[in-house]
């Protein structure tokens, strides 16, 4: 690609130039499933010596086994799904969330999952996926038959690998989580290690401790000196008892989802020692995680190291409740206070994220355009949507 040809542009015209590319990309794809399931039926691989579908696309096209075994597989699935089918043909939702959800949509649920997807991830696809499917006693119980761990010595280091259950698996990586999240910093480097080496440190200490005595730690009470003005969003002075002075936009957000003191201040003398508040209970951090599937932020979905926040501050007046709070990784809960975004909606259902400058930010990807959806259908020949409902 010659870089040279959007050199002039400025960001905007190069977002849309990317998006657009996308949308191309995505109503490209969606004729080729057409075609791939049309190619299926008719079985018209064999005549090239091809014993699936998946193995000619292979072989014609230079793909790996598993993207040929995905496209064949998502097109013959989305011939039967006529919601799903019909949000994929209009650029509403892209392959990778189309994919997880075409192997487990049924006639029943396949208008549920097609709007539901709207907006979603593709890591909250899969895991809308997970749930919607049932997991049998029997595939539980052949799951769990099939756990192992297995080592073995080389030179002075010990490699160790293995698969463990669902309920077995999940407990082993949220001790591992925990115990990673609550390691130093590198004294150093002043800062954290990788995620894999704490995990890897992780492991080796709770090797040492019964996992049933891993109590979860309690935040630190934090103490924050911080001016009215500024915890009311003016400008003002914010500091750490006995540490260093902070923004008044990060004293905001460590209010925002911390056990904390506050001392109110005015021209340096304290006006007001306030108790601690606003902390979220264990019990309604679980609900939001489970409501909210991971960070809310358009196209994150992280599941990991989450802070649930306020929309309308507390400071500002708003409650510590379900209706006015939503889960955020620590990057971008760092966005929305320090670079000053905003979050309007429902938490319980949509919600628009707005720029500093006010525009909206939209993961969704960006339908074609009609005039460029026009010119593929006619240079394609086909002129009806190929992947519309069946009549």
């Amino acid at each position: 690609m010659e870089q040279e040809a959007f050199a002039a542009a400025d960001n905007d015209e190069l977002a849309e130039t990317i998006v657009q590319l996308h949308a191309l990309l995505q109503a490209t794809k969606v004729q080729l499933l057409a075609a791939i399931e049309c190619f299926a039926e008719r079985e018209a691989f064999a005549e090239d010596g091809a014993v699936s579908m998946a193995g000619w696309l292979t072989e014609r096209l230079a793909v790996s086994g598993s993207r040929a075994s995905a496209w064949a597989t998502v097109a013959h699935s989305l011939g039967s799904l006529p919601a799903l089918s019909a949000k994929y043909a209009a650029g509403e939702l892209t392959f990778d969330q189309v994919k997880p959800l075409s192997r487990v949509a049924t006639a029943e649920t396949d208008e549920m999952l097609a709007d539901r997807a709207l907006g979603l991830s593709v890591s909250q696809c899969e895991q809308l996926a997970r749930r919607a499917r049932p997991v049998t006693l029997a595939e539980a119980n052949v799951d769990h038959e099939d756990r192992f761990f297995r080592f073995r010595w080389r030179r002075r280091k010990l490699c160790y690998w293995g698969e463990a259950s669902d309920v077995d698996g999940a407990t082993l990586l949220n001790a591992l989580f925990k115990a990673a999240d609550d390691s130093p910093v590198d004294p150093e480097t002043d800062s954290y290690e990788p995620l894999e080496l704490r995990m890897a440190d992780a492991l080796v200490g709770l090797a040492s401790v019964r996992l049933g005595d891993y109590a979860e730690a309690g935040r630190a009470t934090v103490i924050c000196h911080i001016d009215a003005n500024a915890l009311a969003g003016l400008d003002g002075e914010a500091e750490l008892d006995a540490g260093p002075a902070i923004a008044a936009a990060t004293a905001r957000r460590i209010c925002c989802d911390s056990r904390f003191q506050i001392v109110l201040e005015q021209n340096g003398k304290a006006i007001g020692l306030g108790r601690r508040v606003r902390t979220v209970p264990p019990w309604l951090a679980r609900q939001l995680k489970r409501r909210d599937s991971g960070c809310r932020f358009p196209g994150c979905g992280r599941v990991h190291f989450l802070h649930a926040h306020h929309i309308v501050h507390w400071a500002d007046g708003g409650p510590t409740d379900a209706d006015n709070l939503v889960m955020l990784c620590s990057k971008h809960h760092r966005v929305l206070h320090e670079r000053h975004w905003r979050i309007l909606g429902d938490p319980h259902g949509s919600l628009t994220f707005l720029r500093p400058d006010g525009r909206t930010y939209d993961s969704r990807p960006t339908p074609l355009r009609s005039d460029l959806a026009e010119l593929l259908r006619t240079w394609i020949g086909i002129p009806d949507p190929p992947l519309s409902p069946a009549a």
